[in-house]
């Protein structure tokens, strides 16, 4: 069987359809992360306004935004040694939690001892 030898004439019908499917591709991915963004921004801004929202702490009683009740969650697994709450704070607070070292000089896994107060407010 032997091979079919394009003509330049041929060669360059193929590069205008390739082109042409590029351009095509192009536009179409374009759309889609178009899309895909106002999809990603209208879920944040749901996100943001749910967090503003006052919850009851169901521990204290008192009524808190959820992004509060939400911080406080996350010290409080950061007080008890939650690998996975400090890792959560260090990203909140713009440190790369990768690159922490939380061992001791023996090996041992170094565990910070924090103590979280919660100051009731005066009684009127």
């Amino acid at each position: 069987m032997s091979r079919h030898v394009f003509t330049p004439e041929e060669g360059q019908r193929g590069r205008d359809k390739s082109r042409q499917k590029a351009a095509e591709n192009g536009r179409k991915g374009g759309i889609a992360s178009g899309e895909a963004k106002r999809r990603k921004k209208t879920m944040r801004e749901l996100l943001e306004e749910a967090f503003e929202r006052e919850v009851e702490n169901k521990q204290t009683g008192e009524r808190v935004s959820l992004k509060g009740l939400t911080g406080i969650r996350i010290a409080e697994g950061c007080a008890d040694g939650d690998a996975r709450m400090i890792e959560i704070a260090m990203r909140l607070l713009g440190e790369d939690a990768k690159h922490i070292d939380l061992t001791n000089s023996d090996g041992s896994l170094h565990t910070p001892s924090l103590v979280i107060e919660t100051v009731k407010p005066a009684e009127k």
